[in-house]
């Protein structure tokens, strides 16, 4: 069976798959988007999960790998992992993506990474000395959409030892 990457945001959360060697949104109903309630999620998860599988023609219950992106709030990446119980296959940090995308969009000096680093979910993301370091959103960072974010993905899985699998 396919992984299914969940990204979670700080109230939405969406689905990905591997195609090829490129990672696309799966859109459920024309929306890539799901919005979710912390005290829901299980609920609003079981929900989207069934429409993934009527998206993807498939028994509801059939989909059994999932591996959760998680956004920067503990209580919620708990929240999905204990909502996916044994369905989740691992967890990747988005620090870990974002490092790589750090990285990667420095040599662009378009993007002028070095002066604001990069915004995303209302966060801002920099690097220093290795380590990538939260804050708010910065008015001169670059703001990257989430599916450009996305491409990002498997360079760091390639790259990383810390993807958490197994729960």
């Amino acid at each position: 069976m396919e992984t299914i990457f969940l990204f979670l945001l700080s109230n939405t959360f969406s689905f990905y798959e591997i195609q090829g060697s490129a990672i696309s949104p799966i859109r459920i109903n024309g929306e890539n988007l799901i919005k979710y309630e912390r005290n829901s999620i299980p609920e609003e998860l079981q929900e989207a999960i069934a429409g993934l599988c009527n998206e993807k023609n498939l028994e509801n219950g059939s989909l059994s790998s999932f591996v959760l992106i998680e956004n920067v709030d503990p209580n919620v990446n708990a929240g999905f992992r204990n909502a996916l119980k044994d369905k989740c296959k691992g967890s990747i940090p988005l620090a870990l993506i974002m490092k790589t995308a750090l990285e990667q969009l420095k040599k662009d000096p378009s993007c002028r990474i070095e002066l604001g680093g990069i915004n995303f979910d209302g966060r801002n993301y920099t690097i220093s000395d290795g380590c990538v370091k939260e804050s708010s959103f910065n008015l001169l960072g670059y703001t990257i959409p989430q599916d450009d974010l996305m491409k990002f993905l498997s360079a760091t899985i390639q790259t990383s030892e810390n993807i958490i699998f197994n729960h």
